[in-house]
């Protein structure tokens, strides 16, 4: 089906691009000139802004699929 929802597609992007900008701010955060790359720092900055992501995508997902069915029930808008 074509997803015309437009909600559903800007959570989308909304997930991706925080998935890709939470992995640089980890890189990021984790470099120390004195110690090297820090894991400590780098690891929860990449791992809350993945998780929030992927929560994202999730409701994305429904979404589309809420209007899937919407769609097939009622009609296109």
């Amino acid at each position: 089906m074509y997803n015309k929802n437009k909600t559903s597609k800007l959570l989308k992007w909304v997930a991706w691009i925080s998935v890709i900008l939470s992995i640089i701010a980890g890189i990021v955060l984790g470099q120390n000139e004195f110690n090297g790359f820090q894991w400590s720092l780098a690891l929860p900055v990449m791992m809350n802004g993945i998780v929030a992501g992927l929560l994202l995508l999730g409701v994305a997902e429904i979404i589309r699929l809420v209007q899937d069915i919407k769609n097939e029930t009622v009609g296109p808008d």
